[in-house]
């Protein structure tokens, strides 16, 4: 009798034993999932700190647009040890004519590559996270002052507000760590000033993707100087004319023609 009654209180441990194990593993991940530092959103605005004002499901798409940045690495993961910096070097891209490229080679391949090419004067800025955690984008909201090339799908009115993603950007969690990630290609736009930009449409937001490093220029006194390390062959040291820029981009083909470009 007594024997079975061991073999009972041993048959009656190896039952609850596995649901014991599951229940404290539960209450230690919901006790790190809770101490795991969060992204704190701050929307910069021409007035200082204000409310983003673009819907979330925006950012979420966008985020999904820079999977080729991030070095694999959790950024959240990485602040354990304390403020995270990262950073992504320049792609050269090497054009190849009979004689020395010039800036009309240059735009018009950046043109062509582009849906819109207009100015505009950057009202707000918000950074995130890409799913992933391994890399951050900003999502800018954009005035725009005038369209060189027009969206064939979408046309864009003049002063109308577009949202235009960007690599890189300034994270701050709620731990009080900071993750700041660079894009040697894409310096960041600044909330207040003008700018000249090559983007890309994104057909699920309404958006726009600044794709080409090439493809940003902040204009200063009338010049159009570039915001990337990479080259840009037949550019002035001391910046473009924009007027002779506008004039370049309008003379430039629509579409690329079928001669492949060689990265290295």
């Amino acid at each position: 009798m007594k024997r079975a009654s061991i073999r009972t209180r041993w048959l009656r441990l190896i039952i609850v034993l596995p649901f014991l194990c599951l229940a404290m593993t539960s209450a230690t991940f919901g006790q790190n999932e809770k101490a795991r530092p969060k992204p704190v959103p701050a929307t910069q605005t021409v007035n200082g700190t204000g409310t983003d004002s673009v819907a979330p499901e925006v950012h979420t798409v966008h985020g999904k647009r820079f999977p080729h940045r991030g070095g694999g690495s959790n950024l959240i993961a990485s602040s354990d040890l304390g403020d995270v910096r990262t950073y992504a070097g320049t792609p050269n891209h090497f054009l190849y004519f009979s004689g020395e490229p010039t800036l009309q080679d240059t735009v018009n391949e950046i043109t062509c590559r582009s849906d819109v090419v207009l100015a505009g004067s950057v009202l707000e800025k918000t950074a995130f996270l890409t799913s992933k955690e391994d890399w951050a984008f900003t999502d800018h909201v954009v005035q725009v002052n005038e369209v060189i090339k027009d969206n064939s799908v979408r046309p864009i009115p003049v002063n109308a507000h577009i949202v235009v993603a960007r690599s890189g950007g300034t994270i701050h969690l709620s731990n009080g760590r900071v993750i700041r990630v660079t894009d040697e290609s894409f310096a960041p736009l600044k909330v207040g000033s003008s700018y000249l930009l090559f983007l890309k449409y994104i057909p699920e937001t309404g958006g726009y993707l600044s794709e080409d490093g090439r493809g940003s220029f902040e204009l200063q006194g009338g010049k159009a100087v570039k915001l990337t390390t990479q080259i840009i062959y037949g550019e002035p040291d001391d910046g473009i004319d924009f007027l002779n820029f506008v004039r370049l981009i309008r003379s430039a083909p629509i579409v690329c023609p079928a001669k492949p470009e060689v990265v290295r």
